[in-house]
Order: structure tokens, then sequence, then C-alpha cells
């Protein structure tokens, strides 16, 4: 039998043409895993019945770039630049399925390490080992898990090996299905004066299923580019302030049609798109007044809204992940990603009735979230994380995972504390042609 949600009487927020977010009283009826009917006083039948008087109906957030298994590293990188940030698959998709989360799980070349001791640290020579590209097929050919929740998709940062291999790999996935190609790039000392969206181009690689993580600084010759094939970019405010890469460049108006919203490392800072859209908010508004400021002036108003804030952590990460048509906003036939606040809390309350909108995006915080909805099925509840499914069909509640996670943190922090970063750092270095020079120390 089919499951059946009812949402009662709450505040959704729709989006109609031009991105324009409207809030409305409505009920919501979900069937399966797909949103059946948006109307007022609906009969719910028999579905389950969610009381949302004095809630808010947000879409689903959609986060377009994040690594997500790095919650044993929270608290070693708040005070980090990337460089002192930097120095199995199979397994985290695994927990990608299990989770519960809608995600596009990104299989990616990265340097590896052959060995990292107090006294050597050697990379591996071999950027794409033999079975690298065989594992990602076979791990294709699986696909799509947990009936379409989650996708597979390709991260590729070796842009700088030959242009005949880099057009095989991009072949490879394409023809296998991967759903978007993702890679970091942003102009700076880290990156040196190569360009990933000028080589995609020149390469023959570029295309609507790509989107650059980052992408700070990028020039007009770029940007057009960008607009040319389609590609997008996921800007990252909290990590991009943090570690030098530049302003984000979610509000850039020559990216207006495909920027996106990312968290990237919550091993430095919040884990939570609110926080996303609020920091690159203020910060893209702080660095426009500026430019008045420093001519005796204030600006009358602000420029960037809270609704473009919203849009970038909703509707546009869904076209980035060219997703629009199924999640991103709340529509009939849509999926059933939603996102339930209590506008009735100590941080919503007055705002939550005054602009919806606002009140998410500079007013709320998770602990607001009552409930959460991914592909129909309610995977928190009440303020509270439920359970997941552990192996061999076991439940896992949020107890059970705090546990692991400690015993997992603990042998991560034992291995780490015997390892030689400053050989690290200098390998790093030595292998991206990095100028001293160009990083001062303060």
């Amino acid at each position: 039998m089919v499951q059946s949600i009812f949402l009662r009487g709450g505040t959704a927020l729709i989006h109609r043409k031009g991105d324009i977010v409207v809030a409305e009283k409505k009920d919501i009826l979900i069937e399966g895993n797909k949103i059946k009917k948006i109307g007022e006083s609906l009969d719910p039948g028999g579905a389950e019945v969610i009381d949302c008087t004095g809630k808010l109906i947000s879409p689903g957030f959609v986060d377009t770039h994040h690594h997500v298994w790095q919650t044993q590293l929270k608290g070693r990188h708040a005070n980090h630049m990337l460089l002192e940030y930097m120095p199995t698959a199979d397994a985290a998709l695994t927990a990608s399925i299990r989770s519960g989360i809608r995600s596009i799980f990104c299989y990616s070349t990265t340097f590896r390490v052959d060995e990292w001791t107090e006294d050597k640290f050697e990379l591996s020579q071999e950027i794409l080992p033999s079975w690298f590209m065989e594992h990602f097929k076979k791990l294709a050919g699986g696909g799509p898990y947990a009936d379409g929740r989650v996708l597979l998709g390709f991260g590729y940062d070796a842009l700088f090996m030959p242009s005949e291999v880099n057009q095989m790999i991009f072949k490879t996935v394409r023809d296998a299905g991967a759903k978007i190609v993702t890679g970091h790039w942003m102009r700076g000392p880290l990156t040196g004066s190569s360009s990933a969206v000028t080589l995609m181009d020149a390469q023959d690689l570029a295309g609507p299923d790509i989107i650059i993580s980052h992408g700070n600084q990028m020039s007009d010759g770029e940007a057009e580019l960008l607009k040319k094939h389609g590609m997008s970019i996921s800007s990252t405010p909290m990590t991009e302030l943090q570690m030098g890469h530049g302003m984000p460049m979610a509000y850039d108006p020559r990216l207006s049609a495909c920027a996106s919203l990312g968290i990237d490392c919550h091993s430095s800072g919040a884990g939570d798109m609110i926080t996303q859209m609020r920091v690159g908010l203020q910060a893209e508004r702080g660095a426009f007044n500026q430019k008045y400021v420093d001519e005796g002036k204030n600006p009358w108003t602000c420029k960037q809204t809270v609704e473009e804030a919203f849009n970038l952590g909703t509707i546009k990460g869904a076209r980035a992940c060219n997703m629009e048509d199924q999640i991103g906003s709340i529509a009939e036939g849509k999926l059933a990603d939603l996102v339930i606040f209590d506008g009735e809390s100590p941080g919503m309350v007055c705002a939550a009735g005054k602009n919806p909108v606002a009140a998410i995006v500079m007013h709320s915080s998770v602990r607001d979230i009552e409930t959460v909805i991914v592909d129909g099925i309610v995977r928190k509840k009440s303020g509270k994380l439920l359970s997941v499914d552990g192996e061999g069909g076991a439940k896992l509640a949020w107890k059970d995972v705090v546990q692991q996670l400690d015993k997992s943190f603990r042998v991560v922090e034992g291995r780490a504390n015997k390892l030689n970063y400053e050989l690290a750092l200098k390998g790093i270095a030595s292998v991206f042609r990095l100028d001293w020079n160009n990083f001062p120390k303060l």
C-alpha cells in the first residue's frame, strides 16, 4: 500500500513564474514519494495527518557541493586556511543510501598517499589507477539507488592530464549515465593561471551537466563560456570567505542564471544550508555597501534580497543539478522533499507572519525545523531525527550514530596525531608548484 501524508493548514512557500516566492495557506497531500495535490480544505482520506498550523512549509534545500565524509574532522579546521586543511567509495555510497537523504554521490579522483608517517610523506604517482574507471562503471551499472533517491555523479580535479585522457574520462562517465560532473576551481595562488572553464571549452568537455565548485575571481570571458555551455557554479560562502578564495560568486550578475549554493566543508563551519544563505547574503551586502561607504555615502536600501538567497538554496540548486522538474520547489507532481519550520518558536515568532522567506533566511536555525520529509518519507519528526536503516535490517537511532561517530572520531584523531603535517604541506606544495611568496604568514 502506498504511504500517504497530509500536511494540513501550513503556510507553503510556492514558486511562481520568474522564481517569485509566494506564501499561501495550503493543504498538501503526498502519495508515495510525490506531491499529489495542493489546495485548500482538502480531504486527507486515509493519509497520516500532520498539523501544520503555525508552520512554514519550505521546499527541501538543494546543496550542490558538500564533502559529507568530514563529520569526524569537525573542530579541527575552525582557524585554518585551505593549505592547512588539505594535509572507500562503496561504503560511502552505502551510507548515502541508508541515510535517507537525496543525493548525487560523486565518485572522484583524488591524490592518494602511498606513505605518511612522522618521517616520510609520499604521494602516489598514479593519478588514475587502472581500477578507477572500472570501479566507476561498476557503480554506475548498479544505479540508480534507493529507488532513484541516490544518483551517481563524478568528481574530477585532474584537468592537468593530457586532453585525450580528459576526453576519455568525460565520455566514459557520461556514457555510464553520470548525473553531474563536478570539480574545484577558483583563480588564485593555489590554482595558478590555469582555468578549468577555459580548458573544458577548449577540449570539448563542457556541458550543462558541469558544476564548477567555487569559481571565485572568474573573468568575463570565463563567465561567458559558463553561460554558453549551460554550466553552473556552486558557491560555498562559509569556506570561501574563511579560506581566502575571494568573494563568493553567487550574487555576481554575470552568473545570475547559473549560480547555486553548497556547504562544502562542515568540518570548518556549520553544516546547514540556512547558514550558507545568510552568510552569503550578508557578505555580499557588506561588500556592495562598502563601495558607497568609501565615498562617504549610505545606500538607500538593500540591493540583494532574502528571496534571492532562498532561491539559491532551493530552485537554483535544483537547476544546477538538472533536476528542476523534480525538486527545488513545491508543486504537484514533484518529489516530496519538504522542510517544515515552527513559525511560533522564539526565533521565528512574528517574522514568520510578516515575511516567511525572511524568517527562514534571517531568523531561523536548524532547531526551528520540526519535520523533514525526503522522497515522501518523514526523516525528522517533532524536532527529532528518526531512525535509519543499519546493517542487516537493524534500525539505528541517532544515539547509536553518535556512539559510532565518537568511536570513529577517536580512531581518526589517534592516527592524525602521529602524522607529520609539515612534510605533507611541503609535498602538496611541490605537486601544486606553489610560490610561498604568495602565502604571507600573519
